[in-house]
């Protein structure tokens, strides 16, 4: 994971949400997470509860930005505005082989944990 604890601390700031509030809702204690920040990584489904929490996705916390439907969007729009337009086909394409990639990645993740 990317800073696992920073991230986690930056969650909270931007939510305006205590570290304590965080590990009450997940049902985590001050020494788990220590123990979590220490070894720079946790539990899949705890990553998952922690995600919830902030309602961001899992991916977050890998360093990992996959492109949304808005990227997509906003790809398509900023050519022509036609899908027929070749480079928007292949900014389409090159969003699509990226966000496959990090899914792979981020599931030879899961799968080593």
């Amino acid at each position: 994971m990317v800073g696992f604890e920073a991230k986690i601390k930056e969650l909270c700031k931007r939510s305006g949400t205590t570290q304590k509030q965080l590990y009450g809702a997940i049902g985590v204690t001050d020494a788990g997470m220590r123990k979590m920040y220490a070894r720079n990584s946790c539990e899949v489904a705890l990553l998952e509860k922690i995600a919830e929490y902030f309602n961001v996705s899992i991916t977050d916390f890998f360093g990992i930005e996959t492109p949304t439907l808005s990227d997509v969007r906003n790809s398509i729009i900023a050519g022509s505005g036609t899908i027929n337009d070749g480079a928007t086909i292949n900014r389409l394409i090159a969003l699509l082989e990226e966000k496959d990639k990090q899914i792979a990645r981020l599931l030879k993740i899961i799968e080593s944990k």
